[in-house]
């Protein structure tokens, strides 16, 4: 809780209490609040700067949410044009791009022996 959580807390105890768990003994031996008080926070809640609403966490979310898949659809755009970029230069030179490959010998790996045949049970 915070320090302007304070005055509200008694009522919150109380709440907690008839639902059965246990309060602390010092949160219900709190002042009530002034009717004054009590009025003013029916028409004016109170101001918190650090706490966020449901709201605008959840649009902060979608939000975020958005940017992502533009970043990836853009990702994603740039990728073909390049693509399409190298494929129209290799037609236009009559060039395939080169694959990187091994060169394989058919000899490597091979032994002088016959190689074994399977069991048949």
């Amino acid at each position: 809780f915070t320090p302007t959580d304070v005055p509200l807390l008694r009522s919150i105890a109380v709440q907690i209490r008839l639902a059965g768990c246990p309060v602390e003994e010092w949160m219900l031996e709190l002042r009530k609040p002034d009717r004054q008080t009590s009025r003013r926070w029916k028409n004016i809640p109170i101001a918190r700067d650090h706490l966020t609403p449901l709201r605008t966490a959840r649009a902060a979310m979608q939000k975020e949410a958005r940017q992502l898949t533009q970043k990836k659809a853009l990702a994603t755009q740039q990728k073909q044009q390049k693509q399409t970029q190298e494929a129209n230069r290799n037609a236009a030179t009559g060039t395939k791009r080169a694959k990187k490959t091994r060169a394989v010998d058919p000899s490597h790996g091979a032994s002088s022996r016959p190689a074994k045949r399977p069991r048949v049970r």
